[in-house]
């Protein structure tokens, strides 16, 4: 059995548009805190391996914006992946991970629609309803794949600021 833990970002330094690739995005004091937050919960988990996405914020677009908020299973952001081969690179991932850590626990730091993505294969959900699974900054949802399928264990728990 392996145990996952999808986090997603902290708040951002700059918030309420879509950053993309914009580079020098890190997280403001805020998403420092929640993420400082979500260490504590973690803290008494055994964590063998930590994978984090190599960009700074999920790529996001506004051209076909409309198309891609409400028919996740066909849209495609312009010049990238479908919705539908986010989620084979999402589930392929989990799958190799497993593999390269049996028995163990794993945090992976990820974006909101990466996270959605695999919940939504978790919970056998169709792409479409995505809108219908919250990940708040700094969540942390939780799932578990071993030989006898995948279960979700946790989603969305968000971290509890003093």
């Amino acid at each position: 059995m392996t145990v996952f833990h999808l986090l997603r970002h902290g708040e951002p330094t700059v918030f309420g548009r879509i950053n993309g690739r914009l580079p020098g995005v890190g997280l403001s004091a805020k998403g420092r805190a929640e993420i400082a937050a979500v260490a504590g919960r973690l803290a008494g988990e055994k964590v063998d391996a930590i994978y984090a996405s190599p960009l700074e914020r999920t790529r996001e677009t506004a051209e076909r914006w409309q198309m891609w908020s409400n028919c996740r299973s066909i849209a495609a952001v312009p010049g990238g992946e479908s919705w539908r081969q986010v989620q084979d690179r999402v589930v392929g991932a989990l799958f190799d991970l497993q593999r390269r850590h049996p028995n163990e626990s794993v945090v992976i730091v990820s974006h909101g629609d990466v996270i959605r993505a695999g919940l939504l294969f978790a919970l056998g959900m169709p792409l479409d309803f995505y809108s219908r699974i919250e990940v708040a900054l700094a969540s942390l949802s939780t799932i578990r794949l071993d030989g006898s399928g995948i279960r979700v264990l946790a989603l969305n728990e968000w971290p509890r600021l003093p």
